[in-house]
């Protein structure tokens, strides 16, 4: 299974590239003839580059070549929260500030990411991967050097859009970005104190973007309403697939991860995936794939939905789990119905729910 698993997280993390790829190619396009901004663009594009190539080399000195699933989901997770970012920015073009996070929160994330890059630099354990105790410092100062250039070339992006008044909102949104890679460097207490706060954080940019997204759809009824539909059958998947992911853990810790931490990441991870399919929809079909994946997605969701029930010994788990995916069914259901009605290509739409629920199923790779 866990071959199976580590292939699951690569081709996981090659589509989060393709993605990534599409919507970076649209805001080239949207911007070619904006002054300034293409450049700013491309130096940032650059500058997460280079951050999120040392973050991979740290991880791979720490997994080892044994443990690719971490380490592709690591990549996968990073690239999803840039893809999220461009999305943001593309959509901000009408208001930046009902986007961003509150800049009065500022020193507090600074703080905090400051706190965590000390915990990093200090998290040395013993390991038989030879070199990892020389390599840690090194390494380490190399993706907080490069987390620092991609900050200011980021914030340099936005206000050549916006001007400087949305800097410090920017920065705040960077830091949280930066903050989550590095919980784990941290006892288990405070970590799920700062997950909580995460959840709460993601829940807050939801509520803007889905009110964000909402106005702009506000002169047509129909689509009011199929929005509406489709957040409601979001909040009932994500409460019973939350439900069913943390009963698979004791109350007390479990291999080192609390029912509690489980709640809040799966709760954060979802939280993340509905912003951006969110965001999806308010840039419109122009960033989507083509959909010929879709009888592959669907095979491995199948698969794994199989191998779900059957892993599931008692009856309230069985019962757990029909009620999470049938809740997802429904959400997907709705989630077509909404992109219905702008003309997309839904093979595409349902193929990057599938592959998006497929992921869901084979442990939440976040």
């Amino acid at each position: 299974m866990s071959q199976n698993r580590n292939v699951m997280a690569r081709e996981d993390a090659q589509r989060a590239d393709a993605e990534h790829a599409r919507v970076y190619q649209w805001l080239q396009a949207e911007f070619q003839t904006k002054l300034g901004v293409p450049a700013v663009l491309e130096q940032s594009e650059k500058k997460w580059s280079a951050w999120r190539e040392a973050e991979d080399k740290r991880a791979f000195t720490w997994h080892g070549t044994g443990q690719e699933f971490y380490h592709a989901t690591l990549r996968r997770r990073l690239t999803r929260e840039r893809t999220s970012g461009l999305l943001l920015f593309g959509a901000s073009l009408s208001a930046p500030s009902g986007l961003l996070p509150d800049p009065k929160t500022l020193a507090s994330s600074a703080v905090l990411v400051t706190r965590l890059w000390k915990a990093a630099h200090a998290f040395i354990v013993d390991s038989d991967y030879p070199g990892i105790k020389e390599d840690w410092p090194r390494l380490t100062n190399e993706v907080q050097r490069t987390w620092f250039a991609y900050c200011a070339s980021e914030v340099a992006l936005w206000s050549a859009q916006h001007r400087a008044y949305v800097q410090d909102a920017v920065c705040v949104r960077l830091n949280a970005e930066c903050s989550r890679v590095m919980y784990g460097y941290l006892d288990a207490a405070e970590r799920d104190q700062l997950e909580a706060e995460e959840v709460r954080r993601c829940e807050e940019e939801l509520k803007k973007v889905f009110a964000y997204v909402m106005s702009g759809v506000g002169g047509k009824p129909a689509t009011v309403t199929a929005l509406r539909n489709s957040q409601q059958a979001w909040l009932a998947f994500r409460s019973a697939d939350v439900t069913m992911w943390a009963s698979q853990f004791e109350t007390k810790a479990n291999g080192g991860f609390s029912r509690l931490h489980q709640t809040h990441e799966r709760s954060s991870q979802l939280l993340r995936d509905r912003i951006a399919e969110l965001l999806l929809f308010f840039t419109g079909s122009v960033v989507l794939g083509t959909g010929s994946d879709l009888a592959a997605s669907e095979k491995l969701l199948n698969s794994l939905w199989d191998y779900e029930k059957s892993v599931a010994s008692t009856d309230t788990e069985q019962a757990r789990a029909k009620r999470a995916q049938r809740t997802w069914l429904a959400y997907r259901d709705a989630e077509l119905a909404l992109w219905k009605r702008t003309r997309s290509n839904l093979n595409a739409v349902r193929a990057r729910l599938t592959w998006e629920r497929a992921r869901h199923l084979a442990s939440g790779y976040d």
